[in-house]
């Protein structure tokens, strides 16, 4: 398969700004979150911030932050919004 210049501007301007963009939200949103709630979640925030930075830096850090926003935030989420512990 061989990419056009069109292909590749297209890839350029859509792709990776998106492997980008969810690293990029998903370490704000962890280092928005209180350690409470991590620690309520049994969760531990430097790990996920750490593993989202550098998985951004070498190409994976999209999934890295798929897996934080669908699996671990909620827990976070659930923890830091009613004080208890996270099944």
């Amino acid at each position: 398969m061989n990419l056009g210049p069109t292909e590749l501007l297209l890839f350029t301007l859509l792709i990776i700004p998106l492997a980008l963009v969810f690293p990029i939200w998903g370490i704000i949103d962890a280092a928005g979150r209180p350690d409470s709630a991590w620690a309520r979640a049994e969760q531990n925030k430097t790990l996920w911030i750490v593993l989202q930075a550098v998985g951004m830096l070498v190409c994976f850090g999209w999934i890295l932050a798929v897996v934080y926003l669908f699996a671990i935030r909620p827990k976070v989420k659930q923890a830091q919004d009613f004080g208890g512990t996270v099944a």
